[in-house]
């Protein structure tokens, strides 16, 4: 099974888990990390590494932030590092939507090559452009 860990810009991480939770009520194994402006990135990657490094039950984690190239997402690389030197199969998607954490939380049991691909077909399907000119009946 795959531990999922979101790190993401406050209070994004924390709303993406309500969302996982209002669906999957039981979900476990899901970590957040709320990113605030003045957080020191060096001690927030220590922080997060040592408590992942306590609870993890799985070898395999799956991470989630929601930006490309900002402070979180940046974080999230050196987790994904760390967790590496821990010997532990660690991967890292950004542009995280609630389609992709619930795929991740339901087809958790996958191989975690697998389970990227498809968290993030879910993503990318959760993504439409809907025509709102028909006429409500």
């Amino acid at each position: 099974m795959t531990s999922i860990v979101i790190i993401a810009h406050t209070p994004i991480a924390s709303a993406l888990l309500a969302g996982v939770h209002h669906v999957f009520p039981d979900a476990q194994q899901v970590y957040t990390y709320d990113v605030l402006p003045a957080d020191d990135p060096d001690l927030l990657v220590k922080r997060i590494l040592s408590q992942l490094g306590q609870e993890l039950e799985h070898s395999q984690v799956l991470l989630f932030s929601d930006l490309i190239g900002a402070t979180p997402s940046n974080i999230a690389v050196r987790v994904v590092q760390g967790l590496r030197e821990q010997e532990r199969e660690a991967e890292l998607l950004t542009g995280t939507n609630i389609c992709m954490l619930l795929s991740a939380v339901r087809y958790r049991d996958m191989p975690l090559a697998q389970l990227q691909t498809k968290v993030i077909e879910a993503g990318q399907r959760g993504m439409q452009s809907i025509d709102c000119d028909f006429q409500a009946q």
